[in-house]
């Protein structure tokens, strides 16, 4: 098993204009897209990019039913949404594909491995250091159900962090020795693309069975 990496620009208010939107052209453009007819092969989740559009409810129109008879029937928080994180997270995946700064070929898969573990730890003993660990710790980021520490997680790094993060890598660069590492070009590019454009920076990460 093995971790894999997605890294896409996003502007997160951007991104929550799709919940609730009803717009049929974006859910078109979502359900024909090449990340979405990837994913769709091995997974099912097009109810819920499709609750996304047309369900979701905001939260001054949601009507909140709680948990009755000691949870034994379910409650209800109001958003219109009812399924797993899982696969929010893959519905999620595609509208910040679609709709964001693509970093990665749609057949690329950047694989965590023995380059990532050098990068993170130069990260942890730069001056000034950057805490390496927040790039693979999923966040709640957008208003649907969600699950930390699950088969996939989310991560962002806002604007502050993005530049914290660039302060860091100048400092490992400035070190050639340390400049080769495909992690530190490649996070050098996708931070300076970021800051340029006003993007915050989403990581999935999930894990890959081995075949």
């Amino acid at each position: 098993m093995s971790t894999l990496l997605v890294p896409i620009g996003i502007n997160i208010q951007e991104i929550n204009k799709v919940f609730g939107s009803k717009s049929q052209h974006l859910y078109d453009r979502f359900i024909t897209s090449a990340v979405y007819t990837k994913m769709d092969e091995q997974y099912s989740f097009r109810r819920e990019l499709e609750g996304l559009v047309f369900n979701y409810v905001v939260q001054q129109n949601r009507v909140v039913k709680p948990a009755k008879f000691f949870g034994l029937i379910k409650g209800d928080d109001g958003r219109g949404l009812d399924g797993d994180w899982f696969e929010y997270a893959l519905a999620l995946l595609v509208i910040c594909y679609e709709l964001g700064e693509q970093f990665l070929n749609i057949d690329e898969e950047l694989e965590l491995e023995s380059e990532w573990n050098d990068f993170t730890k130069l990260l942890n003993i730069s001056t000034p250091m950057f805490d390496s660990e927040v790039l693979l710790t999923s966040k709640f980021i957008f208003d649907t159900p969600f699950k930390q520490d699950d088969e996939i997680n989310t991560a962002v790094l806002n604007n502050g962090q993005l530049h914290q993060l660039k302060m860091t890598l100048e400092s490992i660069t400035a070190q050639s020795k340390y400049d080769n590492n495909k992690f530190v070009v490649l996070f050098k590019k996708w931070v300076e693309m970021c800051l340029e454009k006003n993007l915050d920076l989403i990581l999935f990460s999930f894990e890959k069975t081995e075949d």
